[in-house]
């Protein structure tokens, strides 16, 4: 564990400095370029903290322990899909004993009150206090796919296997020992093409947790049933298609890697999918369309989907699988054209918040791996103006989700680096500078406190090649492998070294009243 002490001078920043922030040239040195990126990450921690204490753990039940998020049920498709996995977020990243206290507790509750097909789940009425058995089998399905993808798919990205990816492969085994719908291909749990979208999600990822097979062949199956019909065109490309959409290109990606004849097979069908939405799916800026057009584009008179982002993941993965630079380069348009006026506080999906939540995230999934300027800034206009302009005050699917995006928001400025426990006064932001990292911090007051570095979870949890671009995932952006060892170096003066356990765990900081700290991290050649 390293003890670090600061050195230079500083005055705490005011709101204002999340516009100055957000006008950074790319040309500043990494030093001020993680001091400026503490003014946009801090506002967006304490953001996710005040949430977390003054308004998302005020509403677990005392006598349940679940997460009263919307009304008198605990419901799958809703509370467990969208709500519960942001308040583990905002648990996580700003307050680690409440996500092993009630987050935790929450999860157990899930597990013993409403298995009920096996472990497959369903509601909880709150106020009667039993779960709700009327549900059709569908709906059932429905909401545990929904779980499994937008709820502990999430929770296991932060957090790593564990108990939440226990509960995933539970109900995952159950479904498909339950599926009913005959194929040419095999049973599959559904004929919805949102759940099936849901399941290629959760099962690309269960076979990288888990080494076994069966999980990618069941992938593989859905994919065939979908991609080997010549009429199969992704019309929607919002909610109900979009998760199909990035798991093909998830497949594609770690199917690249296990079975390169495997994915030879789908290449020209994933290919033809893609184009198909570059012909018919864009208006003249690159951005996406909720519905396929009937003829080739661009359409500028058509409305667009908040879910642009998740769709180009599967453009990226094609470009790291192929080489082909066009499915690469197609990302970059609407990450340029996004800073235009006209998408400042686009209505996405009219006022509602989340249409603003889903876009960013998107944007933010691709700029981890396309930084482009313009994009940038835009993340940086909308963050502030859209979501952290004012409090968060609901539990709602649309304000969790909110929160979800100024969780990655937050960590794309700080390189993923967080501390476990935060505190308002605290700033923290951070820069890459080679394969380094520079760290800024500060305090108002006296702190003493971990910084947690992030590691290559892609690699060392879902045995992926690369970090694939993916829908409820947190981009990775600086890492410390385990076993290596890296240098740190406090400011101009004392340096030593660490592993990268040791910073995965927590270099203990400690904080001067109103003084500056600069930290350099940079791996042992």
């Amino acid at each position: 564990m390293c003890f670090i002490k600061p050195r230079l001078l500083f005055v705490f920043a005011t709101a204002l400095a999340l516009y100055l922030a957000s006008n950074l040239t790319f040309a500043a040195s990494p030093q001020e370029v993680a001091r400026k990126n503490a003014d946009l990450a801090s506002p967006a921690f304490t953001e996710m903290h005040r949430w977390l204490h003054e308004v998302a753990l005020r509403r677990i039940d005392p006598k349940t322990k679940l997460f009263r998020a919307t009304g008198d049920s605990w419901n799958y498709r809703d509370t467990a899909a969208d709500c519960y996995p942001f308040l583990a977020w905002a648990a996580y990243f700003t307050d680690r004993k409440a996500f092993d206290g009630p987050v935790r507790d929450a999860l157990h509750a899930e597990i013993e009150l409403c298995s009920h097909h096996g472990p497959i789940p369903v509601n909880y009425d709150l106020r009667a206090g039993k779960k709700q058995t009327n549900q059709s089998y569908d709906s059932v399905v429905f909401g545990a796919s929904e779980y499994m993808k937008d709820g502990l798919i999430a929770v296991v990205e932060a957090a790593g296997p564990g108990e939440w990816l226990d509960r995933m492969q539970a109900i995952a085994d159950e479904l498909w020992k339950r599926a009913t719908i005959e194929t040419p291909y095999g049973k599959l749990v559904s004929s919805n093409l949102e759940v099936n979208g849901d399941h290629m999600q959760v099962l690309v990822r269960l076979f990288g947790l888990t080494g076994d097979w069966q999980y990618i062949e069941k992938a593989r199956r859905i994919a065939d049933y979908y991609l080997k019909n010549p009429a199969f065109v992704p019309r929607h490309l919002d909610d109900h298609g979009c998760e199909l959409i990035g798991g093909l290109g998830l497949l594609q990606g770690v199917g690249a890697t296990i079975a390169p004849e495997e994915e030879m097979r789908y290449r020209p069908l994933i290919k033809k999918m893609l184009d198909t939405i570059l012909e018919r799916g864009l208006n003249s800026d690159g951005l996406m369309l909720h519905t396929l057009a009937n003829t080739p584009g661009p359409h500028d008179d058509k409305s667009l989907t908040d879910n642009w982002g998740y769709n180009y993941v599967a453009f990226y993965c094609y470009y790291l699988v192929t080489g082909d630079t066009k499915y690469r380069d197609v990302i970059r348009t609407p990450l340029v054209n996004l800073i235009k006026p006209k998408y400042h506080l686009y209505p996405w999906e009219g006022t509602n918040i989340d249409g603003h939540a889903d876009s960013i995230e998107g944007g933010l999934y691709l700029l981890s791996v396309l930084p482009v300027e313009e994009g940038v800034k835009w993340a940086d206009r909308e963050v502030a103006d859209a979501l952290i302009g004012k409090p968060i005050t609901g539990t709602s699917k649309f304000q969790c989700n909110a929160i979800r995006t100024v969780t990655l928001y937050a960590l794309s400025k700080t390189q993923g680096i967080h501390v476990p426990k935060w505190r308002d006064d605290l700033r923290l932001g951070a820069a890459r500078d080679g394969d380094r990292v520079v760290v800024f911090m500060s305090a108002k007051r006296p702190w003493e406190g971990k910084l947690i570095f992030d590691i290559p979870r892609h690699k060392l949890w879902f045995n992926f090649e690369h970090d694939w671009p993916r829908i409820n995932y947190l981009p990775e952006y600086f890492t410390v492998h385990p076993e290596r060892q890296y240098k740190v170096t406090l400011g101009s003066g004392a340096t030593g070294v660490l592993t990268g356990e040791a910073l995965r765990r927590g270099a203990l900081v400690e904080l001067e009243a109103g003084k500056e700290l600069f930290i350099r991290v940079e791996p042992v050649r």
